[in-house]
């Protein structure tokens, strides 16, 4: 690298830093914004610069997890799909349910080779949820029991 190069890119390695004069001080925060702080004692300015790099650092966190969950669940459908693909080369049929929820969202995912998987539908077990059925049948027994006394006791 030669001297221009150097000082090009020392040039554009100092354009995130602070430039300070005696009457406007400011905070890079977002790249896009600034916060004058010019008139703040020099502790509190410290302060919010510390605040400032810290809020970057939790940003950058929180990206690295989201990537991190975004190439795990690559993963998992990937070995699923799979999955899916040897059984239909062999003849198998098969449905597979898969939920999972992190830091980027959830995910809800049938594949498959059989007319329930063809129909994208998560149970509701499937999606986390309470199995109703047995308090369906519960109701509609109740609801017997009560018409049929309506009924024998000459309504």
């Amino acid at each position: 690298m030669n001297d221009t190069e150097n000082d090009k890119s020392s040039a554009e390695g100092s354009k995130d830093l602070v430039e300070t004069n005696e009457t406007n001080q400011v905070i890079d925060i977002s790249k896009t914004n600034v916060l004058d702080i010019s008139g703040l004692d020099d502790e509190a300015k410290q302060q919010l610069q510390i605040k400032a790099n810290e809020a970057i650092i939790d940003l950058q966190k929180k990206a690295q997890e989201a990537n991190i969950d975004v190439q795990g669940t690559k993963v998992n459908l990937d070995n699923l799909n799979e999955t899916v693909k040897d059984a239909s080369r062999e003849g198998t049929s098969i449905t597979v349910t898969h939920t999972q929820t992190n830091s980027v969202g959830r995910t809800e995912v049938v594949m498959g080779n059989t007319e329930r998987a063809a129909s994208g539908k998560v149970s509701r077990s499937g999606a986390g949820l309470d199995d109703n059925t047995t308090k369906l049948l519960i109701g509609a027994g109740i609801i017997a029991i009560i018409v049929t006394m309506i009924i024998v006791n000459g309504g």
